[in-house]
């Protein structure tokens, strides 16, 4: 295995400890050292792969959201009816926000960071291109000729309905997402007809 491939390597498994830390207790109070710990490294060695804390969530941010985005990509584009591939994003989306509730909380945390960040702020926008061009791909199952607008609105809808579920699920109101579930569903039957068929 060549140099750069076991560094790499190394970097991921270091950022698999710090998401599991970050979507724990917060991007602010999670400290290099936390991660270090977790990780069973020092943290001259942790400094070796990652320059520094924003550097590190950068990395870890961008690889869990882009695998999150492929998982619903590809979910769109299987075989079968728009309303198969439309229940296949909506499990998804239920899960992310059921069971993987505290890790996808981290993404809200960092869009607050954010504010106050230039680098975040640059990271966070390019995902959130990337999460309104995946909201593109399932308009268009129906809708090949829906707006810019459109899909811009419909991505709000679902980003604003995506954090109350986390919000709930958190608190123990619906832990099981039953309530997103509805809610979801109505939003895409309008934005997507061919959901009912």
């Amino acid at each position: 295995m060549q140099q750069t491939e076991k560094r790499e390597n190394r970097r991921i498994e270091i950022a698999d400890h710090a998401i599991r830390c970050f979507a724990e207790h917060g991007y602010a109070e999670t400290s290099l050292r936390d991660i270090a710990e977790a990780a069973e490294i020092n943290l001259g060695q942790l400094h070796y792969y990652f320059e520094s804390k924003t550097d590190l969530i950068l990395y870890t941010i961008r690889r869990y959201k882009t695998r999150f985005i492929g998982r619903l990509v590809e979910a769109m584009e299987q075989e079968g009816t728009t309303k198969n591939r439309v229940t296949s994003v909506i499990d998804l989306l239920i899960a992310a926000a059921t069971s993987d509730a505290k890790t996808h909380r981290l993404w809200y945390d960092l869009r607050a960071q954010a504010l106050f960040n230039p680098d975040l702020r640059a990271a966070t926008s390019e995902i959130e291109r990337d999460l309104e061009n995946a909201t593109s791909t399932l308009l268009h199952l129906q809708q090949p000729e829906a707006s810019r607008g459109t899909i811009h609105q419909t991505f709000l809808l679902l980003d604003a309905h995506f954090f109350n579920a986390l919000q709930m699920t958190l608190s123990g109101e619906d832990p099981e997402g039953k309530r997103f579930r509805r809610t979801i569903r109505r939003l895409l039957v309008a934005a997507i007809p061919a959901t009912t068929k």
